[in-house]
């Protein structure tokens, strides 16, 4: 369920605009950081569909995914340890 969740996830958010996009990232984030780690999967694989429906631009700095990255990079450092 989690998977098909993050998939659908994934596909809307190709016709989403960018506001919005980093609106569901930090939503995300707040996934990543949650206590539960079934929270925290999920989080993560919608993660994984959010960055590979929006590839275009995601390493080239300055560029709307590539924010995207860093935030998630640096919301996962807070994210506890198994």
């Amino acid at each position: 369920m989690r998977e098909s969740s993050a998939q659908a996830l994934g596909v809307v958010m190709q016709f989403m605009q960018p506001e919005l996009i980093k609106s569901v990232s930090n939503v995300l984030l707040q996934l990543l950081l949650h206590e539960q780690w079934e929270v925290r999967h999920g989080g993560l694989l919608a993660v994984k569909y959010m960055l590979a429906v929006r590839k275009v631009g995601m390493r080239e700095p300055g560029r709307e995914g590539s924010s995207i990255i860093n935030n998630l990079v640096r919301g996962a450092r807070g994210v506890p340890s198994l």
